[in-house]
């Protein structure tokens, strides 16, 4: 396994055939395959799925209830499910 800092580095490890596969996120993904000509695909099988979790400092609850805010803002105007719609390539 080979882990590299940009997607620069992991397109150049495909085209030059030092990487068989690449790992990275969905949208980062569906960006380079367009534009090289790569194939792209889910894992198989049930990975186990994560929340996201935000790191704040213990005191801070005006910036925890200002991005609480902001998500269930963006939840009901349809970011979020716009979001989701293109990781799951429904859009």
């Amino acid at each position: 396994m080979t882990i590299v800092a940009t997607a620069e580095a992991l397109v150049a490890g495909l085209r030059e055939k030092r990487f068989e596969a690449g790992v990275t996120e969905k949208l980062n993904a569906d960006r380079i395959a367009s534009r090289e000509g790569f194939a792209v695909d889910w894992f198989a099988g049930d990975l186990p799925h994560y929340p996201v979790a935000f790191g704040l400092w213990k005191g801070d609850l005006t910036l925890k209830r200002a991005i609480a805010v902001a998500l269930e803002r963006r939840t009901r105007d349809g970011t979020v499910g716009g979001i989701l719609g293109r990781y799951l390539g429904r859009s």
